[in-house]
């Protein structure tokens, strides 16, 4: 007996560093995505059937959960709606249409439904959790550090929500706090990539470069293709005075996103750095 699985969805913010120097112009540094969280089926599991009563609610949740899972909000949203319609409690259907809106980016509406859920549910981890990802989404941090408090409190033992929670603190600009969530996120999951790139970008913050530089290569070695490393090691060796070394990540990154405008400006700002004022003005466009 299958168990329907239930639709993910991320989305990613991207935080900026801003420096005085006019030869450390302000460029895209931080790497902060903040995840939207898997549906873990929480009471009454939608099993799948080979057809459903024209009445039946569960019917309509699972073709909605099969829209959603293919990009397609609208119709899936539609299909929530008649879920609901047929049965008012339907806890995972509010929860779900919720997923479906923030998808869209409407987050007002995917907040209207988060709290119906926990109405339905009070210790629903992951609506928490998923609230506080669309607080974010309206640049409302401190409610989104609230949420994703609460959603630790229910599940402590979840990396994800230390390291949203993290990039929360990393917007307010309180880098120690940040620190200790992607510490608490690693420690639950020593390979979790994303937690070291973004508390290598907290260090950065604090101007502790040889951290920063030292969590990229980690993150390399766990996963060779994870671009924004490369880019923020390099900042990092560029601030550190070490050119050739940054020129050297800047174009692994390039290598990676040839659409990366930052580290075509970083690249020429290095080159800059080292005196190749000839390289400086060919590297800072993209080609």
């Amino acid at each position: 007996m299958k168990i329907y699985a239930i639709v993910v969805t991320v989305v990613g913010y991207t935080l900026q560093a801003a420096f005085s120097s006019a030869l450390f112009a302000p460029f895209t540094c931080a790497y902060a995505e903040t995840s939207h969280k898997v549906h873990k089926t929480v009471h009454a599991p939608v099993q799948v059937q080979e057809s459903y009563s024209p009445t039946d609610p569960k019917g309509f949740f699972v073709r909605g959960t099969e829209f959603a899972a293919r990009g397609d909000y609208d119709k899936a949203i539609a299909c929530y709606d008649t879920a609901i319609l047929l049965d008012s409690t339907f806890t995972d259907a509010y929860y779900n249409r919720g997923v479906a809106y923030f998808g869209k980016g409407n987050f007002d509406r995917a907040l209207e439904n988060y709290d119906v859920a926990i109405q339905g549910y009070p210790d629903f981890a992951d609506a928490y959790f998923n609230r506080g990802a669309a607080f974010f989404g309206k640049g409302n941090i401190d409610m989104a550090i609230a949420n994703y408090t609460i959603a630790l409190d229910i599940n402590p033992k979840d990396p994800e929500a230390y390291k949203n929670c993290g990039i929360a603190y990393i917007q307010k600009g309180d880098y120690d706090r940040a620190i200790e969530c992607f510490n608490k996120a690693i420690a639950l999951n020593p390979r979790y990539s994303e937690a070291y790139l973004n508390r290598a970008t907290a260090f950065y913050s604090l101007g502790d470069y040889n951290r920063t530089i030292k969590e990229c290569g980690i993150v390399i070695k766990l996963s060779p293709k994870f671009q924004k490393a490369y880019s923020v090691r390099a900042n990092a060796l560029l601030r550190k005075g070490d050119f050739d070394k940054s020129i050297n990540d800047f174009d692994k990154a390039i290598a990676l996103d040839r659409k990366d405008k930052d580290s075509y400006a970083g690249r020429a700002r290095a080159y800059e750095a080292r005196g190749d004022y000839n390289r400086t003005v060919a590297q800072s466009s993209m080609k």
